[in-house]
């Protein structure tokens, strides 16, 4: 069989990653131009730099500025993720749960962080008890992401995310590919990692080769090295074929075995498997089969290395249908089921909830930031949003209408007014407020405001609210009839027309928030002379008497940045994904069918 030769820039590089990442490779020297076209096909290629060992030190290949960098980085984000990980522990250990990460088959490091997400595996018995424990500690159920037997949870800092959880309660994708009870049973902890649970050998590699194969219809140079590393150690060969047969896809256990032999060959020169096991491979093969791996067998090889998508459809369907452990009633069901969510993301439909938060509360308590924030965490979950700001009097609109006042009643804008009654001190609220005592200029002025906004909430909340975006305003209703009910000095729990008005022909927010802080801290924290203290108290009252009667959720703005993020963020998306559920994708069968309501719950965080 011809391997791979250093006839070309692309082969020196593919060959050069294969045998570091290959287990106890043999040493091949990296040129230094190479050095960055290496690293860069090992991480797209997800393999842990730190698991390169031998070869690697013996090649000198550690020892480049832009490998150390690379190994600095990938220990970080390893270190990152594996403390955070003991958060999980602890509260999966707080309600008994046992996990196991189903992907990893104990090169060291055992902790899989190269991994797109932490898929962890626990007895399905026990599913609830393990989402309900990662909401506990801050983690976000992803219902538009799920998937039945599984469920994706994240969490954010600061809008950003932090790790995503994988919950399984059995391994598969849409089906099951094995009795996730042995699966357990047989499960061992990591030799590297004690607290890590991995799977036995022969169902680490029988679930790399079918999650490669099956899902990603692409086989990574680190499913290479896992199914190096597992043949290298020996595997029980007839327990896989038992275990694949029973699961309907022993055929599919076959091509994967001859396909990774195959490249095994074509990128180190030798066999991943025995003669016995390669000689039962192809006997047991279809002809169908055999011939599309031969048509592999003749293609260049690239890693990752693509396999046909119709192909690996028919072979799932063929899992399905010759699965033994489940009735022709299932077999229909998973077929439907499978075909209708394969359709809806191969037509890339995007169907999501349309829902309306608002960030309300005084200047100086970081409104605008929180907004950003939440809508990089919407962004992060796949859902789109837009973020919209307003405020009563502030546009091209209300500037115009307000100099056209001044010119027909001659107001200036040095009046000498000063309201002993309200208390405020000389300043641009003043002179406004002394505009408004006459009864025209208010009823004029709050006519303007609400049609301003009026127009502003219909065109940039209504119609994408209409088109399914979720929409998060920073100021809205509330906002502006607090600030017309503090010009206005409305006697306490007055509400003036306009707001009223506002309020009724608006869209009307699912979740509104609340930011809150002393006047003497917003003073601070927007600088003197922008508002007078005694118009920020009587602000703040109103905003907590509107938070109060509506039941908004206030939130404490004293404290840092971060905190308040990772308060709001947490609230808003648990929201958003425990009302998920579309007409669109109720016809791809693709609704969440098990959400936790943490309203249900009583969670706390």
């Amino acid at each position: 069989m011809r391997t791979l030769q250093d006839t070309s820039s692309s082969a020196k590089v593919l060959a050069a990653a294969a045998a570091l990442a290959r287990p106890g490779g043999a040493v091949r020297p990296v040129e230094l131009r190479d050095v960055p076209a290496v690293v860069d096909l090992l991480r797209r290629n997800k393999v842990p730099l730190l698991s390169l060992n031998e070869t690697a030190r013996a090649s000198g290949f550690l020892k480049f500025p832009e490998v150390v960098v690379a190994l600095e980085e990938d220990r970080a984000l390893q270190q990152r993720l594996r403390s955070e990980y003991d958060r999980v522990l602890e509260a999966f250990g707080s309600e008994g749960i046992g996990g196991v990460f189903i992907k990893s088959v104990g090169i060291h490091p055992s902790f899989p962080y190269t991994s797109d997400n932490l898929d962890v595996l626990v007895p399905r018995e026990q599913g609830v008890q393990a989402r309900r424990a990662l909401r506990r500690i801050g983690y976000v159920e992803l219902t538009n992401l799920e998937e039945p037997d599984k469920f994706l949870l994240r969490r954010f800092h600061t809008g950003v995310e932090v790790a995503t959880v994988h919950v399984h309660t059995h391994v598969g994708w849409c089906v099951s590919f094995f009795d996730t009870t042995r699966y357990l049973d047989r499960s061992i902890p990591s030799a590297d990692d004690a607290p890590i649970w991995i799977p036995s050998l022969e169902d680490g590699a029988l679930t790399n080769m079918a999650h490669s194969f099956y899902e990603n219809k692409a086989v990574k140079l680190s499913d290479l090295q896992k199914l190096e590393r597992c043949w290298q150690e020996g595997l029980d060969w007839n327990y896989m074929c038992a275990a694949a047969e029973r699961q309907g896809w022993l055929d599919g256990l076959y091509f994967c075995v001859l396909l990774y032999d195959h490249l095994e060959r074509r990128l180190h020169g030798i066999p991943l498997v025995t003669d016995e096991v390669r000689v039962q491979a192809q006997n047991g093969l279809p002809d169908g089969q055999a011939a599309y791996l031969e048509e592999l067998q003749q293609s260049s090889v690239e890693m990752p290395f693509r396999v046909s998508f119709a192909f690996s459809k028919c072979l799932y369907y063929r899992k399905i249908w010759q699965n033994r452990t489940i009735g022709l009633r299932l077999k229909i069901g998973n077929t439907i089921r499978h075909t209708a969510n394969g359709s809806r993301l191969r037509l890339g439909v995007r169907s999501q909830s349309p829902m309306l938060i608002v960030v309300s509360g005084m200047d100086g308590a970081g409104k605008t930031t929180q907004v950003d924030l939440l809508g990089q965490a919407f962004d992060a979950c796949a859902i789109r949003s837009r973020s919209v700001w307003s405020r009563g009097g502030s546009s091209a609109f209300t500037d115009a209408c307000l100099r056209l006042a001044r010119r027909f009643w001659g107001w200036g804008g040095s009046s000498g007014a000063h309201d002993e009654g309200c208390g405020a001190s000389r300043d641009a609220f003043d002179v406004r407020r002394a505009m408004l005592r006459n009864p025209i200029a208010r009823w004029g002025w709050s006519a303007v405001v609400v049609v301003d906004l009026l127009v502003r909430y219909w065109w940039q909340v209504a119609w994408p609210l209409f088109r399914g975006n979720v929409v998060i305003a920073d100021r809205y209703v509330a906002d502006a009839e607090a600030e017309l009910a503090a010009y206005l000095c409305l006697e306490k729990g007055c509400r003036s027309w306009a707001g009223r008005l506002l309020s009724a022909l608006s869209p009307r927010p699912v979740m509104t928030f609340v930011l809150d802080l002393p006047a003497e801290v917003a003073e601070e924290r927007m600088g003197p002379g922008r508002e007078s203290l005694a118009y920020l108290r009587r602000l703040r009252e109103i905003h907590l008497r509107q938070a109060e009667s509506s039941g908004a959720m206030v939130l404490d703005a004293t404290r840092s940045l971060e905190d308040v993020s990772d308060d709001l963020v947490y609230r808003a998306l648990t929201s958003y994904f425990d009302r998920y559920h579309t007409a669109a994708n109720a016809l791809f069968l693709a609704n969440p069918s098990r959400v936790l309501s943490s309203r249900l719950e009583g969670e706390e965080r």
